[in-house]
């Protein structure tokens, strides 16, 4: 059986995360995939794929016309747009054969608000490690580099690490941060006993600025949206060579800072685990499984309806 033709229907271009890792990756090794980034002012899609996946995106009358041809169509969730916007989430899904989550936790609190049987996935974050060809060297350092990266509305999770960055420089331990995103030119902190240097982030760098640190410092962005969060940014840095702290743990601190074995060791850990579990051909597997099995599903239901008829 040949592979079903798929359409990845997202509102970003490659320089968005999500976008970047769940539509334009995958499509870039899928032969039967393409992928077509849409406003969601557009009315019309074309009704020639056998599955459309529609990636932080909606359109009502396109999905309609979709679903009346017939065809499998998958919302993807990755923030939860049905906190905002209930009502037009719930449309949208109407619409849809299935639902695809990036989270477990995000899997489950879709299906709970939704209240109605429907097919749901979990399609982890995956990496292209062609994008990455750079991975950090460890060595000592007399002042080891932490970076932060992502985008500028997300520094608030910075401030759970702010306190121990603040032991950690009165207590002797020489280091520096560096905040990478959009916005270099907004400094977040007025003052601090260790240096803070801000970077413009961009997709053509990135793999170079992050290799050339030593540390990423991640802590998690708070709250209960916090909790459905992808983790593309800790293979992001691992990917780069890089061990991951959330900043949280004082003895793993101390440690990373002042030991480049010890950061040696926690990189090598984190690019076995996503070099065998993160990279995007396990996604391009999964799309067409999945799809597949939703084709085959319907047509199993049509049979049915022909038979009781």
């Amino acid at each position: 059986m040949t592979d079903p033709r798929i359409l990845f229907i997202t509102v970003g271009d490659r320089s968005w995360a999500s976008s970047r890792m769940r539509s334009y990756w995958p499509a870039d090794i899928m032969p039967n995939a393409d992928v077509v980034q849409m406003t969601g002012e557009e009315q019309y899609v074309s009704t020639e794929y056998d599955a459309y996946i529609w990636m932080k995106t909606g359109n009502l009358e396109a999905m309609r016309a979709v679903k009346a041809a017939g065809k499998v169509q998958i919302v993807e969730v990755c923030d939860p747009n049905w906190w905002f916007q209930p009502d037009t989430t719930r449309q949208l899904i109407d619409q849809c054969t299935a639902i695809v989550a990036a989270t477990k936790p995000a899997e489950r609190d879709i299906l709970e608000w939704y209240g109605r049987d429907i097919p749901a996935y979990y399609i982890p974050d995956r990496l292209n490690l062609a994008h990455f060809p750079a991975r950090r060297m460890h060595a000592h350092t007399d002042i080891p580099r932490l970076i932060w990266f992502g985008i500028a509305a997300n520094r608030v999770a910075l401030y759970a690490a702010t306190a121990y960055m603040q032991r950690l420089a009165a207590n002797g331990h020489k280091f520096s941060l560096t905040i990478c995103d959009e916005m270099p030119k907004a400094q977040m902190y007025e003052e601090t006993p260790f240096p803070v240097y801000h970077v413009k982030w961009r997709l053509d760098q990135e793999n170079a600025i992050l290799a050339d640190h030593d540390i990423a410092l991640l802590p998690p962005y708070p709250g209960p949206w916090g909790d459905l969060k992808s983790n593309n940014k800790k293979l992001t840095a691992w990917a780069c060579g890089l061990p991951v702290t959330d900043g949280q743990d004082w003895t793993e601190l101390v440690g990373l800072i002042g030991d480049w074995r010890w950061r040696q060791e926690s990189a090598a850990a984190g690019y076995n685990e996503l070099f065998y579990r993160y990279q995007t051909e396990h996604t391009a597997a999964q799309w067409n499984e999945i799809v597949t099995e939703l084709m085959q599903g319907a047509e199993h239901n049509e049979r049915s309806a022909v038979q009781i008829r």
